[in-house]
């Protein structure tokens, strides 16, 4: 069949994705991996299929569902990117004219508020859990040592896993062939895990850089949720930030920036941008 699509990123986190409104759309996960194939399909990280709801109980209350699918054809419970970019398509394409823009997830309802100006979006991305029976065999607040590094365990709807180095330099050298190890130590994470690398830029200006090599996808330019796990573990490593007159905390992507704060009950903000890149059609 032939589909109408709009390729779309947050961040350099790309997407394919597709009004299946009326869900009549359904695509098979060999269909998947071609759309997300760089060289014989679209290319992107993920597919997001656009629709109502998910949830007969959010049919009233969630503008659109964040339908989504890694590159590899699984679902995905939540992406932070692929929110800001859901809020974004029900702008732009479904004519949502609101500051506000409800959107539902396989983890949950996910409120984003619009700057319509510069295209960013803010996503309450909601409180990071630090223990998971079925993500994360170990106890709360226990970190695992994998290949050397201390690992430690975030969920924000899917699992993370986050490790800090000294240096961008480092994590270059090392997400590759680390990033897959620890993917798939299922030992300590039984439904496989996004990893994390975290190395501070400057710490007196709360900058930090995260690269994500990503469940089902791997090393991709941006991952929300990663990054706001990530977050959550730098205030926990460094607290002081809590402490001081500037509590926005900006972490570098490879493909952008994201900006995060956190409130007095611990929900995490994080703001960034959403982009179209083009429209189209092809056949799967």
């Amino acid at each position: 069949m032939k589909i109408s699509f709009t390729k779309m990123h947050g961040a350099g986190n790309d997407f394919v994705c597709i009004d299946n409104s009326d869900k009549n759309i359904y695509l098979t996960e060999k269909q998947i991996q071609f759309l997300c194939d760089r060289h014989f399909g679209v290319g992107a990280d993920g597919v997001i299929l656009m629709e109502k709801y998910y949830e007969e109980k959010n049919k009233n209350i969630a503008d659109i569902f964040m339908n989504y699918y890694n590159a590899d054809g699984t679902t995905a419970e939540m992406c932070g990117n692929g929110v800001r970019v859901t809020a974004h398509f029900a702008k732009q394409f479904w004519n949502i004219e609101k500051s506000e823009i409800i959107v539902e997830t396989r983890s949950g309802i996910k409120a984003v508020s619009v700057n319509a100006k510069e295209n960013n979006f803010t996503v309450n991305m909601g409180k990071a859990k630090f223990s998971h029976i079925s993500d994360f065999v170990k106890k709360e607040n226990e970190a695992v040592l994998i290949e050397g590094v201390e690992w430690n365990f975030a969920s924000m709807g899917n699992p993370h896993a986050v490790g800090f180095f000294a240096n961008v330099e480092e994590i270059s050298k090392k997400i590759d062939t680390l990033g897959a190890i620890v993917e798939n130590t299922v030992e300590y994470y039984p439904n496989r895990i996004n990893v994390n690398f975290v190395a501070p830029i400057n710490l007196a200006e709360n900058i930090f850089q995260v690269s994500t090599f990503e469940r089902g996808a791997g090393v991709t330019l941006a991952c929300g949720t990663g990054a706001s796990a990530s977050f959550a573990h730098i205030l926990k490593k460094y607290p002081k930030i809590q402490e001081s007159k500037n509590k926005i905390v900006e972490i570098r992507v490879p493909g952008g920036t994201l900006f995060f704060t956190q409130d007095e009950s611990l929900n995490i903000f994080m703001t960034g941008p959403s982009a179209i890149v083009f429209e189209g059609e092809i056949e799967v």
